[in-house]
């Protein structure tokens, strides 16, 4: 599986620098080599060694794959569709071939999650949640991200990449993110222990390592 985060994390890094600029660089490649040392730490009971240096493809990995994809992105498309995410899954699923799962639409305001998203979640390898000023504001961000704390028990398969947010917000659901409680607590269409559900897997998350734009600024 480290091959997968290191093939992934470069396309993240590709990303950010091409939004943010070159002197992200050694910030995130410290975090990617931070991320896969605990990794491979993990894993040397089963002797797997991981050469930084490797070039192969990931898709010639000696590794079975077990699920149907790599990746699923998460993210708030009023924010980023157009932005940031399109350009992670072009470097994810289109110069790397990595699987990427990509919801094309966004739901309007009272359209519940479709089968076919929480299924897609249930069949990937890894998730990047782009957390982002709006991103609590929609009911089905924050449900695939209560699927995906299920799915993946494991933080180090969940990536969360803080584009435009303080991660303290996140986490402690303070500025949009606590706006955006308000008003689902106020609609009285949302049980307690959704919205509870809700906010246990944002501070889950965003108490995982991850990239923070504001740092690459």
């Amino acid at each position: 599986m480290e091959f997968y985060f290191f093939e992934i994390s470069l396309a993240i890094v590709a990303v950010i620098v091409t939004w943010m600029g070159c002197k992200a660089i050694k910030g995130i490649w410290t975090q990617v080599k931070r991320r896969i040392s605990y990794m491979v730490g993990k894993s040397q009971d089963n002797q797997e060694v991981i050469n930084l240096n490797a070039s192969e493809s990931l898709v010639s990995s000696s590794e079975p794959r077990r699920s149907k994809y790599d990746v699923f992105l998460s993210f708030r498309g009023l924010d980023t569709r157009r932005g940031i995410t399109s350009q992670l899954y072009d470097q994810l699923h289109n110069k790397r071939r990595i699987a990427t799962f990509m919801d094309d639409r966004d739901l309007e305001v009272g359209d519940a999650i479709s089968p076919t998203l929480l299924k897609a979640i249930e069949e990937s390898r890894f998730a990047i949640v782009v957390l982002s000023p709006n991103y609590a504001s929609s009911t089905w961000c924050l449900e695939e991200l209560a699927k995906i704390c299920e799915c993946m028990k494991d933080q180090n398969r969940i990536l969360p990449l803080f584009y435009n947010v303080e991660p303290t917000n996140v986490r402690f659901q303070k500025s949009s993110f606590e706006e955006a409680f308000n008003k689902h607590e106020s609609s009285g269409r949302y049980t307690s222990e959704k919205v509870q559900r809700w906010k246990d897997a944002l501070s889950k998350v965003a108490s995982f390592s991850g990239w923070d734009s504001n740092n690459y600024m």
